[in-house]
């Protein structure tokens, strides 16, 4: 199974080789902002990706509504058993 994935990797790695011999390489090619372009890139190719946090705007706290608690009784009242089907084999 491992001879397997490392003779498919090798098989994508041969034909993205080939696809880039033959069409070329002029796409855009993403890189994180800080990172080194590599060797046979263009710079003018490059896109750089860059992750900026925003603090959301102050804003004043609202107060939650008042509820009111519903007394023991009707908590009792409004709990209805669950029945679940019997398990088994038909």
């Amino acid at each position: 199974m491992v001879t397997r994935t490392k003779s498919l990797a090798r098989e994508v790695a041969e034909l993205r080789k080939l696809v880039e011999e033959r069409v070329g390489n002029t796409g855009p090619v993403y890189l994180r902002d800080g990172d080194a372009i590599p060797q046979k890139v263009d710079p003018e190719r490059v896109v750089w990706i860059k992750r900026t946090f925003i603090d959301p705007p102050e804003r004043a706290e609202e107060p939650l509504p008042a509820q009111e608690a519903a007394p023991a009784d009707e908590q009792s009242a409004r709990r209805e058993p669950i029945f679940y089907p019997r398990a088994g084999i038909a």
